[in-house]
């Protein structure tokens, strides 16, 4: 790990991006903002932005997997938009299992009494620090052989 460099989160959504940074140990992350989609080509330049601005080493995309570990409909979404925001960044971006974020990071928001109105409208960067939060605490060394880590790169089939 390079000190000073940063990870992005990822929780892509049809209506919205929540994303979330790590601190330069890559220790702790944190939600960033949320960003309210326009078109797929302005989405994915703020996103290289931001990666370029906060010098991120990585973008881990939450990947929403259904009950049985296929990607969902969703995901095939997530898919597209991944393929799509390679051509704006160099950035390496990696996909981690995202299933029960959304959910965790409302416990969260919840125990900390944040109230609906503010939970509905960070709810999708708190879930992306949720994401990341996971991928930064697994050990390294294992991320390859955890089943949640998705994959690093896509395959054929477009599996990212």
């Amino acid at each position: 790990m390079k000190v000073g460099l940063t990870v992005l989160g990822l929780d892509i959504g049809d209506k919205r991006i929540g994303v979330a940074i790590s601190d330069p140990t890559e220790l702790l992350a944190r939600p960033l903002q949320v960003l309210y989609r326009k078109s797929t080509v302005v989405d994915c330049g703020e996103i290289a932005r931001i990666a370029a601005t906060n010098d991120a080493r990585t973008i881990v995309v939450g990947m929403p997997l259904s009950s049985d570990d296929r990607v969902s409909d969703q995901g095939r979404r997530v898919l597209r938009f991944v393929r799509s925001l390679r051509r704006f960044t160099r950035v390496p971006i990696v996909s981690w299992d995202e299933r029960y974020s959304t959910v965790d990071a409302n416990r969260r928001m919840r125990a900390l009494r944040i109230g609906n109105r503010q939970r509905r409208a960070t709810i999708d960067a708190a879930a992306a620090a949720s994401l990341l939060d996971e991928w930064l605490d697994y050990p390294r060394a294992q991320a390859d052989k955890h089943p949640r880590n998705v994959s690093t790169e896509c395959d054929g089939e477009g599996l990212c």
